[in-house]
């Protein structure tokens, strides 16, 4: 059509070679270095995910570094999400930072939030919004689990026993067992139903 751009060229399979993936790439990174500061805290965890695989930014991925390990501290309150996706988002994130650097406050960081995890676990062996928050006071809520936040919680204490910190064995092994049977009948969700 008369008048109409000319179709991108793409330069490259590999996107952090191609121009055009790469200028796109550029300008979404500029813009979440321009947001950061201002974000909440689980997009800073996600950003921490991108700024540690960027490997170019170390003061911006060091701040994301600092809000993990101070997750508790990120607008507290254990009955809503921070009680549950906030030490999710952040137990994740440390154990990934954990595979390309040792610190000690990042390694008690993650045993902490390893701790919240067996102190929260649910008689399902998965993780609610709160502590068995939806089998004791809401009976009229269809959900049970959390999928997602019990996925990254199995997640950071699988990582974190292979990198050689202490994990509950009973949590996990009731853990694992939560997602085995969720597998086999309707698999992984934001919310699994009762029953």
């Amino acid at each position: 059509e008369k008048g109409a751009p000319a179709p991108l060229e793409h330069t490259s399979r590999d996107p952090m070679k191609c121009a055009v993936c790469r200028a796109a790439y550029e300008k979404a990174l500029d813009r979440v270095l321009g947001q950061l500061r201002r974000s909440t805290f689980p997009v800073k965890m996600i950003c921490g995910w991108t700024l540690l695989a960027d490997g170019r930014h170390e003061k911006d991925l060091q701040y994301c570094i600092d809000g993990a390990i101070a997750w508790r501290k990120q607008g507290w309150r254990e009955r809503s999400h921070p009680g549950n996706w906030y030490p999710a988002l952040a137990g994740a994130f440390l154990v990934e930072v954990r595979k390309y650097r040792r610190d000690r406050e990042v390694d008690a960081a993650i045993e902490d939030i390893v701790a919240w995890f067996a102190s929260t676990q649910e008689s399902t062996g998965g993780w609610y919004k709160w502590h068995e928050g939806a089998l004791r006071e809401r009976l009229d809520y269809p959900t049970v689990d959390l999928g997602f936040v019990s996925a990254l919680a199995i997640t950071t204490m699988i990582t974190a026993k292979a990198q050689g910190l202490r994990v509950p064995p009973e949590t996990l092994q009731r853990a694992e067992a939560w997602v085995n049977r969720l597998t086999r009948d309707r698999g992984l969700a934001y919310g699994t139903a009762r029953g």
